[in-house]
């Protein structure tokens, strides 16, 4: 029984200290130009243009934002 009480007690303090190292960013809202997508953000997404190698006339705008321990990808097809 004192060794479940200690191992809760040392989970608990291990997160404890995980929470307390974290560092709160500043978001900012990202809205695609065409105004259909807004989100938040803790960084500007990178913009980029890609034609679809099937179709020349088809093209994808790609925001993404790759940053330590997420990814955000977000495509628009015309």
């Amino acid at each position: 029984m004192r060794q479940t009480i200690l191992a809760v007690f040392v989970i608990l303090i291990g997160y404890a200290f995980v929470y307390a190292i974290q560092k709160e960013t500043e978001w900012i809202k990202f809205t695609t130009p065409e105004g259909r997508l807004s989100l938040l953000l803790p960084h500007e997404p990178k913009l980029e243009v890609v034609s679809d190698p099937t179709n020349a006339k088809l093209t994808h705008n790609r925001f993404s934002e790759f940053e330590d321990g997420y990814a955000f990808v977000y495509r628009v097809f015309r």
